[in-house]
């Protein structure tokens, strides 16, 4: 993994919480003998400040705060030494003018500050001391800065959130996320191995009512794509950290297989022309009806389990005929609790067919 500079306007803003654990403050010499080498070659030149050690899902991680030249610039570093994140405050100047807000550039009355402060505004784990609404306004403030005075309308939303009870509280809300994401390590709290973690991806897909994807935005142990496959959990994708949590809590086969799947797209099968929208044409409406597709897809999953539960319990309504049609998987002419018995039974294997197929 390339570190990350911070500088870039980055819009994926992260609610960790329940997996980060505060900071503590550290001294070099007991840090592994490779953190401390990889610090000391990082920092030649500079002030070092202060260490600290972090625990975030199951991984250490060691900040080192540092000066150079009079401006901040702190270097985090994974168990082996590996720098993994780098956030440096720059001259505004330094910052093309292009990159930089309205007021900032060439002729703009304000000329004094740091790049950090408008292109580092990024809250990462641990910002919920202040509970689920000031996290909420917080993000919305971002998102409004800089879509709507910056203009910034290419950025993706992504919120990590997780399964506790009071986890749909720090939901931002529709209108400010494109992405729902969770960070999935072995005993955090849950081992779910190999598996599709299906029931994790239904409580996911239910916070937006099924209108957003869902994601592994982190995680160390991939699913194995036939599980997923089966269960119909389709990830939009993962995201294994990488070093150990790839290579050695990964079986090498099974990762050959998952990453040579054709449910699996990698970055040399992306279309050259991915980015030209000049020329596009529209994903046809299956004109069949499938039993039990309550997405138009043309296929029946665990996503439209979800959207029959969240339909029973009445966290939305199905409306249109087709999908009326294909949720009476009993065919007694009403949607009830039978026909969601049903498809778990069906979404489990224990039937083959519904009764009107």
């Amino acid at each position: 993994m390339n570190p990350r500079l911070l500088l870039t306007a980055v819009a994926v803003v992260a609610a960790g919480f329940g997996a980060f654990a505060a900071d503590q403050k550290v001294e070099l010499k007991s840090l592994p003998a490779g953190v401390q080498k990889a610090i000391r070659d990082e920092t030649k030149g500079a002030t070092l400040v202060g260490l600290s050690e972090e625990r975030e899902d199951g991984k250490v991680l060691y900040e080192a705060e540092t000066k150079v030249n009079g401006h901040t610039r702190d270097l985090l570093f994974d168990s082996t030494g590996a720098l993994v994140e780098v956030e440096e405050e720059v001259a505004i100047d330094a910052v093309p003018a292009a990159r930089r807000p309205p007021s900032r550039r060439e002729g703009g009355q304000e000329a004094v500050g740091s790049a950090t402060e408008v292109l580092g505004a990024c809250p990462h784990e641990g910002v919920g001391s202040g509970g689920a609404e000031v996290f909420k306004e917080l993000w919305k403030l971002l998102y409004k800065t800089l879509t709507e005075e910056y203009g910034l309308h290419n950025l993706i939303w992504e919120v990590n959130l997780y399964t506790y009870a009071n986890s749909y509280e720090w939901y931002p809300g529709d209108e400010y996320v494109d992405i729902i994401g969770y960070d999935k390590y072995e005993g955090s709290p849950t081992n779910w191995g190999t598996s599709a973690a299906t029931s994790l991806f239904l409580s996911l897909v239910n916070y937006s009512n099924d209108t957003k994807m869902v994601a592994l935005t982190e995680n160390d142990v991939i699913p194995d794509i036939q599980n997923i496959v089966n269960e119909g959990a389709w990830w939009l994708y993962f995201c294994p950290w990488y070093g150990e949590y790839l290579m050695n809590r990964n079986d090498t086969k099974l990762l050959n297989t998952i990453y040579n799947s054709k449910h699996v797209i990698t970055l040399d099968e992306l279309p050259k022309d991915l980015y030209d929208v000049g020329n596009t044409t529209p994903t046809p409406t299956p004109t069949k009806g499938v039993m039990g597709d309550l997405n138009a897809d043309d296929s029946f999953d665990s996503i439209d389990f979800a959207i029959l539960r969240a339909h029973l319990v009445g966290k939305r309504t199905l409306t249109s005929p087709t999908e009326l049609a294909n949720a009476d998987v009993n065919g007694d002419k009403e949607i009830n609790s039978l026909d969601f018995a049903l498809m778990r039974q069906k979404l489990v294997g224990k039937i083959s067919k519904f009764p009107t197929e």
